[in-house]
């Protein structure tokens, strides 16, 4: 029998890519580990980092991926975690949201989903043997890579 957290993962993922909740189904693969995790609460705390980038100064916003970064990497704390990588919490929205460290495609996920929230186009990008963030930009785009702070490069 199929239990709640895996029903609702597969009835967000089952829909067209454009419409995937992607903060909700990653909380969803969070509440098979966590049966009554709340997802409201994690919710709002991705809402609350978008709307910290838009109350920024305007010298911090007029460049939208730095004020992701300055944001996730500088207020927010978001770091890899390099002394325990292989901790399953890693991979967890829930549990990377609370205590701020993960990998790079659960990091990732984060900036995606908050840049999402301010407007930028963003989108995860498979590397071999890593995960990063692209930004599209009018200029071009830029690579993010939130395991190591957010850095990027053109």
């Amino acid at each position: 029998m199929e239990n709640a957290a895996r029903r609702l993962f597969r009835e967000l993922v089952d829909r067209p890519d454009d419409e995937i909740d992607l903060a909700r189904a990653a909380l969803a693969i969070a509440a098979e580990e966590y049966p009554g995790l709340r997802m409201r609460g994690y919710l709002e705390r991705l809402d609350a980092m978008a709307r910290g980038i838009e109350d920024a100064p305007p010298v911090v916003t007029t460049w939208g991926p730095g004020a992701l970064i300055d944001r996730l990497g500088r207020v927010e704390g978001f770091r890899g975690n390099r002394e325990d990588y292989g901790d399953p919490r890693n991979s967890f929205l829930n549990e990377v949201l609370d205590r701020r460290v993960g990998i790079p495609l659960s990091l990732s996920l984060i900036y995606v989903l908050v840049g999402k929230r301010v407007g930028l186009s963003i989108s995860g990008v498979a590397f071999p043997g890593h995960f990063l963030s692209r930004c599209d930009l009018d200029e071009g785009f830029v690579v993010l890579d939130a395991f190591d702070g957010g850095g990027n490069s053109r």
